[in-house]
């Protein structure tokens, strides 16, 4: 490979922004690592891909920002609360 492609591709890896996600600690033991996460109305709001959900404020224990990589995930809590699998 040539020195000037090399140089393009470590400059693309150093350039690139590195994206963390939140992480979600519910009360039953269950964590979520999501996009983002925003309080509305009692609510915790969360975003898995370009995908919204939601969960009770209370059932929330804690929210640990940035500190996972975000990563695509198959299951999330359902705006009902209930636990949605998705295939």
């Amino acid at each position: 490979m040539p020195r000037s492609q090399l140089i393009i591709i470590v400059a693309l890896f150093v350039c690139s922004p590195v994206t963390l996600a939140d992480t979600i600690y519910l009360k039953s033991g269950i964590s979520i690592s999501v996009r983002k996460t925003e309080e509305k109305d009692g609510q915790i709001a969360y975003w898995v891909g370009g995908d919204e959900y939601s969960v009770p404020k209370s059932d929330v224990l804690k929210i640990e920002p940035g500190n996972a990589p975000v990563t695509a995930s198959h299951s999330a809590i359902s705006t009902t609360g209930a636990a949605a699998i998705q295939d």
